[in-house]
């Protein structure tokens, strides 16, 4: 096959080249239709280097519009990425404080089994009594301080 692809196009040139050089006639038909090949040849070449810039073309903007796809896909999964630890750290927060309001209650819980209405009475009434030797110690500071301020004035 390859030999054939050589062969022809060779043994044509030769023919074509002897019957041009040998030929007497300048207006003959053989270079009438000549140029009209090689006018045919080019327009075939013209428009195979047309196909081929314009696959270029094609294969560099499927490139760039993959490359866009790329980008946009590595944008939308760092946004969902950072969605999911929002939502990550957001289910952690309510975990925490669920445990906190867990906690509170068996501290609330334990400490109501603690108290019984006689303590509680008693402690009311403790808390009282110091609330009132605490405003009575107060009053007797001042009144000792202002005391000596006046002491202080008359020397």
């Amino acid at each position: 096959m390859l030999k054939a692809l050589i062969i022809l196009p060779v043994s044509f040139s030769i023919w074509f080249g002897l019957v041009k050089l040998l030929s007497t006639n300048k207006e003959s038909s053989i270079n009438i239709l000549s140029k009209k090949v090689f006018n045919d040849f080019n327009l075939v070449f013209r428009n195979i280097i047309d196909i081929l810039d314009s696959l270029f073309k094609s294969f560099i903007q499927i490139y760039e519009l993959l490359g866009l796809i790329l980008k946009n896909i590595v944008v939308i999964f760092k946004s969902l990425s950072s969605t999911f630890g929002q939502f990550i750290n957001l289910f952690k927060g309510i975990g925490i404080t669920l445990l906190s309001f867990i906690s509170l209650c068996k501290g609330l819980y334990n400490e109501t089994k603690n108290i019984t209405l006689f303590n509680s009475f008693e402690a009311i009434l403790n808390q009282t009594k110091s609330a009132k030797n605490n405003v009575v110690r107060l009053f007797k500071v001042k009144a000792d301080d202002l005391n000596n301020k006046e002491v202080t004035l008359e020397r």
